[in-house]
């Protein structure tokens, strides 16, 4: 998929917002992330491969996501 094709599959999973070809050629030389307004639009409301992709950037960005604990550790145990 061309970064152009990209941006407007993103774009077209957004209310109001146009991820622009631009920005993502900046994301992937980290001079500029991903908003992570929509990041988590795109985790809540698409069910596709744009669901995938911003739950991998949010599972990468410690700053958005920290989990609580390792998966097996007992937390959720009485």
């Amino acid at each position: 998929m061309s970064v152009r094709a990209f941006a407007k599959a993103l774009s077209d999973g957004l209310p109001d917002g146009q991820v622009s070809y631009a920005s993502v050629h900046y994301w992937e030389n980290g001079k500029n992330g991903i908003r992570y307004e929509y990041l988590m639009y795109l985790a809540e409301h698409t069910d596709d491969w744009r669901h995938e992709f911003a739950l991998d950037c949010l599972a990468a960005r410690t700053e958005f996501y920290s989990p609580l604990g390792e998966i097996g550790c007992g937390i959720l145990e009485a």
